[in-house]
């Protein structure tokens, strides 16, 4: 219920995303990790996080490609995750690496088991059947994707369809600690939906308990309506 649930209750504002990472972001041993319900957010936050790290200087050169989550720019230095199987090359959908070069038309990446995977980034390998580059950017990921992963911290973007099975997911994903982000006029908006007329009360007035009650109601439930699609 809403009183288990405990912290600071700030506004949801994407560049915070970013700004609570810090540096820290930029690390290969996933000490951090975005978690998002839904791709549209992920793929928003994952945008941010870059321009973050392009406003301090930390990524390089940069190559304009056409990639799965439509035209993208790729930096070295930015952390990457393939979205295909390639047997030949003993990358599988959803490896992670991080860009460490451009050489012509091939893509240098650092995985995290510490090779170096050479991308020549004409191989059909590399492209879905429509000839997009099947790779994203991986700062952040759906709470679906991350099961099985472990980091240091976690940073949630509490929405609507984070719900019983993605909340547990999301809240389980770290060693040392998970912070959960939420905002508090959308969970106004949720709460007065059902709010009798003399019980309605404006934004200013909902509380940090009003939310976290909230919040626990719609973790509560079971998210039936939310199609596969929204996560992978």
């Amino acid at each position: 219920n809403g009183k288990e649930l405990s912290g600071q209750i700030i506004s949801q504002n994407d560049d915070f995303w970013t700004v609570s990472t810090g540096e820290e972001l930029h690390k290969v041993g996933r000490t951090h990790l975005i978690l998002a319900s839904d791709n549209r957010s992920v793929r928003s936050l994952n945008r941010l996080a870059q321009e973050r790290l392009l406003e301090r200087g930390l990524l390089g050169e940069g190559r304009l490609l056409d990639t799965i989550d439509g035209e993208q720019a790729l930096h070295v230095g930015d952390e990457i995750q393939f979205r295909t199987n390639s047997h030949e090359h003993e990358v599988y959908n959803r490896m992670r690496g991080r860009i460490s070069g451009f050489d012509g038309d091939v893509m240098q990446v650092r995985m995290s088991d510490d090779r170096l995977l050479s991308v020549n980034l004409n191989e059909k390998a590399w492209r879905t059947e429509d000839g997009e580059l099947a790779v994203q950017l991986a700062y952040a990921t759906t709470t679906y994707s991350s099961q099985g992963l472990t980091v240091g911290h976690t940073f949630v973007k509490d929405g609507w369809s984070l719900a019983r099975d993605s909340a547990g997911v999301a809240m389980s994903r770290h060693r040392e600690s998970v912070h959960v982000y939420a905002d508090r006029v959308e969970h106004h908006e949720r709460a007065m939906r059902k709010t009798l007329a003399d019980q309605w009360k404006p934004v200013e007035e909902f509380t940090d308990a009003d939310v976290q009650e909230s919040m626990a109601k719609s973790w509560s439930k079971d998210n039936v309506k939310a199609s596969t699609l929204n996560h992978i």
